[in-house]
């Protein structure tokens, strides 16, 4: 016969085996893991973030005398990293940007009816421009609501514009402005790409080599709660036209709604990047939320 303490420990090693066997079976049946994020932070390295966009607000006083009615709402910011990132990094990048946005709206406590349904990013070589659509009481893009106007404001950057009115003279008639009036994540993220260019001197006229993606949260018309890559948006011949015709006038893709988030390295800066405003330092290599002013950085 076996002494007690060996078949005590033959029934523990047994014991531990199977509750083993047993933890490993979730990771078996659930397929591929989920990408690791850089995000939350954990104050070690730098994560996705996103700003507000306060250079697209009306005027403080505005926003007072309409008792918060009179608003932009909207979200932003560039990442750059030390190489190129492909087309899944760049989706998980993008929703990971979301879940950044959400938490902005926690913590500005942000109605709902106030919150963008979506985030862009648009990739080119090493940087990463990231926005959400446009939330807005007033117009961003055109100077007047009415459908039927072509006339856009003098803040958008001149290829923008230019592709906004292409679209506009060449679309079957009725002439139409944009299907969402240009405050989607696409044009929002364009916006900030030629701006930076040119106020680094380096205006570009397209976007050739630029690479889209928009990620969308939220409820469907048909009350269904969607977690998902949306493609431009875009209408039929006799709709209003979107950000499918004006990104192909530039030349820029986008990438399939099929496509799954991967692991990214963490970025090598991060920056607030305004439509109208400055692009400011938030986050670098050893340093964490410092703004400095980077026209002439480089970036």
């Amino acid at each position: 016969m076996f002494p007690r303490f060996l078949i005590l420990l033959f029934s523990f090693l047994l014991i531990g085996t199977s509750f083993a066997r047993v933890a490993q079976l979730p990771a078996e049946d659930s397929g591929e893991s989920e990408p690791r994020s850089v995000f939350p932070r954990d104050g070690q390295r730098i994560s996705i973030d996103v700003y507000r966009d306060e250079s697209v607000r009306p005027p403080p006083a505005a926003i007072s005398q309409s008792s918060g009615k009179l608003d932009t709402w909207m979200w932003s910011a560039l990442a750059r990293f030390d190489v190129k990132i492909n087309d899944g990094q760049t989706v998980q990048v993008a929703k990971d940007a979301y879940q950044s946005m959400k938490r902005r709206w926690l913590e500005d406590k942000i109605k709902d009816r106030r919150k963008p349904r979506v985030m862009t990013a648009l990739r080119k070589d090493d940087k990463v421009y990231l926005a959400s659509s446009a939330r807005s009481t007033n117009l961003v893009v055109y100077t007047e609501e009415r459908r039927y106007i072509d006339e856009v404001r003098r803040d958008v950057p001149k290829p923008l514009a230019d592709a906004l009115a292409y679209c506009y003279n060449t679309h079957k008639p009725p002439q139409r402005q944009h299907m969402y009036q240009g405050h989607c994540g696409e044009m929002m993220a364009a916006w900030a790409y030629f701006a930076h260019q040119a106020s680094q001197g380096e205006p570009v006229n397209d976007l050739q080599g630029a690479v889209f993606v928009t990620w969308e949260e939220g409820l469907t018309r048909a009350g269904k709660q969607v977690e998902r890559i949306k493609d431009p948006c875009a209408g039929g011949s006799s709709d209003p036209w979107g950000c499918n015709q004006v990104l192909k006038s530039l030349g820029a893709t986008w990438i399939d709604r099929r496509t799954k988030g991967q692991d990214y390295p963490e970025p090598r800066d991060l920056f607030q990047k305004e439509l109208l405003g400055q692009c400011n330092l938030k986050k670098s290599a050893g340093m964490y939320d410092q703004a400095k002013p980077i026209e002439n950085h480089g970036g």
